[in-house]
């Protein structure tokens, strides 16, 4: 299949529902075949080779509904989880990069195979001067996969991931249209809507499955687990 990085969407124009359904049944396609090829920063020493620094933080104050969640799901209790976070510094090597203030924020709840993407904001400057390790979806997997101090802090497999309070624009148009088509094909008049957690489910291979997994947010999500 033609590969295309996971928010290399156009700067110009909103991504169109169409559009994202289409990109979404070609990761879900190439999520069940593997036939995708793996990212080449699978080793966390490439953190510290592109200027990145990290700071950890064991809290879950400011989201109180990830205990709700966690809770629903099913998980046990454990240990506060960790908020990991990668900032990137603005020179790599001997070349000066203008100052990228790249943010990747996640907490990563290992014992309850959880990542919660909460503040993520990559370099975006359309220059010669490119920064390769700039997707969510590396530094996601590099924060699951960085060494644990014991392998009961290490946890088991990734089962779940949340996009915390999602900005991207392509993002929020594709699923207002989903949830307005929604409504109107099950008659949910304004006063009924009330979409909260645990809100509305879609089946990965389904229209509006592949749709969510095509915008940016979603697409990120699916190249992890490529």
């Amino acid at each position: 299949m033609t590969s295309y990085e996971p928010d290399q969407f156009s700067m110009n124009a909103l991504l169109t529902y169409d559009q994202a359904a289409a990109k979404g049944k070609q990761l879900y396609t190439a999520i069940l075949n593997g036939d995708s090829p793996e990212s080449r920063f699978l080793d966390h020493q490439h953190l510290q080779q592109h200027n990145y620094t990290r700071s950890t933080i064991a809290r879950l104050t400011p989201f109180p509904l990830v205990h709700t969640i966690i809770a629903a799901l099913g998980q046990g209790s454990h240990d506060l989880p960790i908020e990991v976070t990668y900032y990137h510094k603005s020179v790599i090597g001997d070349d000066d990069y203008t100052k990228l203030y790249a943010t990747f924020k996640n907490i990563v709840d290992r014992p309850n195979g959880f990542i919660i993407a909460t503040e993520n904001m990559k370099y975006n400057n359309h220059t010669t001067q490119f920064i390769e390790l700039n997707y969510w979806s590396d530094i996601a997997f590099l924060a699951w996969t960085e060494p644990a101090a014991d392998e009961e802090k290490r946890g088991g497999d990734l089962k779940y991931v949340l996009r915390w309070a999602i900005t991207n624009k392509d993002t929020v148009e594709v699923t207002s249209e989903l949830l307005a088509n929604y409504r109107v094909e099950k008659g949910i008049s304004d006063e009924e809507w009330n979409p909260v957690w645990p809100g509305i489910s879609f089946d990965a291979d389904s229209e509006q499955g592949h749709a969510l997994l095509g915008t940016p947010n979603g697409s990120g999500v699916a190249w992890l687990l490529l």
